[in-house]
């Protein structure tokens, strides 16, 4: 896929396991290791020092009884940078044990249908174009002219539904967080 070789490919991959990036199992697959998390985790840190919602994200969780979750557009996907999960029955299920940095894709999501709405016109044709839409739960939006209608109908300051689009069975809604528009966009 990225054009190298085997054998070079696997040098990389010895000195991804000897700097703790990867990890072996014993039938000699390869897998990230919790280290690797670490550039990751870092950016996601910065992010939440600069914006002090825990405790209004727990007390929108504990007043519903659902999962809340904070997220911020990273390209075609939406990374959690919190997320408080909700103890209703089935709950576990639906939120497929999804925690703090996980991703989920923008197009099948309540906060990624936000987040693609708050992008200028040339930013999300320019999306778009770029990514392809896969079916995800039984509603997914499978078709860029599809997306790109509900995109326009999402105004600065509305509520988004998405109803199985993710996961069958899961409905959520996001809003957008004010912010400067001088800053990155981020959704609840």
């Amino acid at each position: 896929i990225v054009g190298i070789s085997r054998s070079t490919t696997h040098r990389y991959a010895i000195t991804l396991v000897a700097l703790g990036y990867l990890e072996q199992d014993p039938k000699r697959r390869y897998r990230l290791s919790t280290r690797a998390a670490g550039p990751g985790s870092a950016a996601i840190g910065a992010i939440r020092r600069l914006l002090p919602a825990r405790a209004v994200l727990e007390e929108l969780r504990d007043e519903t009884g659902h999962t809340v979750s904070m997220g911020v557009l990273d390209g075609a996907r939406v990374i959690y940078i919190h997320r408080l999960l909700g103890h209703q029955l089935g709950q576990y299920a639906i939120d497929r044990d999804l925690g703090v940095g996980a991703n989920v894709p923008a197009h099948c999501t309540a906060l990624g249908k936000v987040l693609l709405a708050s992008l200028s016109n040339a930013e999300r044709s320019e999306l778009l174009a770029s990514i392809e839409l896969t079916r995800h739960g039984p509603s997914s939006i499978t078709r860029k002219k599809e997306l790109a209608a509900v995109l326009d109908r999402i105004s600065a300051r509305g509520v988004v539904v998405s109803d199985e689009e993710l996961v069958a069975g899961s409905r959520s809604i996001a809003v957008l967080v004010p912010r400067p528009r001088s800053e990155h966009s981020l959704a609840i």
